[in-house]
């Protein structure tokens, strides 16, 4: 193992400003230099920067979107219109988004003017034709309405044929 001399009495030149100092007043910068007191620069803080970790790429408990599942739809007092001596009963549903060809099933809706409850809450749904944004039709099976008006009451829900779990 090699020892060294103190050098109390040894001279040393600044690397920066060139003049003559004592070996033990010289310091050592960031970049290897022996420099004076008087040229010492101190490293700057952006030369070395603090850690930070990288940018999360993906969440830890994901999931996949998950599709809602169609619900039954509590319709207006009396949506129901029909028309004397027609099958034909238009519903009243606000912006309700269905299609021609859609198969809607009514529950908990009230007879009237010729129209039975169990006619109008048939377990297979209706067909029906859309007729605007808010308005839609279906024929009911085997009743023909006497009369004009507006039935179905107060808790007529419109949704699909079956509820899924």
């Amino acid at each position: 193992m090699a020892t060294f001399a103190t050098g109390k009495y040894a001279l040393a030149i600044c690397d920066r400003c060139g003049q003559q100092y004592k070996f033990s007043q010289l310091q050592q910068e960031w970049n290897g230099l022996k420099t004076c007191p008087e040229c010492f620069e101190p490293k700057h803080p952006q030369l070395d920067p603090r850690y930070h970790s990288a940018d999360a790429q993906a969440l830890e408990w994901t999931r996949p979107a998950r599709t809602e599942t169609i619900v039954p739809i509590i319709l207006d007092l009396n949506p129901l219109t029909v028309t004397q001596g027609s099958s034909l009963i238009t519903v009243f549903e606000d912006s309700h988004g269905r299609t021609t060809g859609d198969t809607v099933r009514f529950r908990d809706g009230l007879g009237g003017f010729g129209i039975t409850a169990n006619n109008i809450n048939y377990d297979l749904g209706y067909t029906i034709a859309v007729v605007d944004d808010n308005n839609y039709t279906f024929t009911v099976n085997t009743d023909i309405a006497t009369g004009n008006g507006t039935i179905g009451g107060g808790s007529i829900s419109a949704g699909p044929v079956v509820i899924q779990p």
